[in-house]
């Protein structure tokens, strides 16, 4: 299983999001951002990822709005 996350952000700022919720991640070109868990992940596990990948999306989002 591969899986790679089309990034808007900067690819180093997901990268190291996903890395700061515990979630390895690599970068796959200028804007990917490549999963690749074993063969043998569960449900539970990927619902884990999810919620990971979902709080270092918050993150990103934190970190590249705009200042007022």
């Amino acid at each position: 299983m591969l899986l790679g996350l089309q990034c808007k952000s900067p690819l180093a700022t997901v990268q190291d999001a996903c890395q700061a919720e515990g979630l390895l991640a690599l970068p796959a070109g200028e804007n990917v951002l490549r999963l690749a868990p074993p063969l043998i992940v569960s449900d539970q596990q990927c619902d884990e990822a999810c919620a990971r990948i979902g709080l270092a999306a918050a993150r990103v989002r934190g970190a590249c709005a705009p200042s007022r």
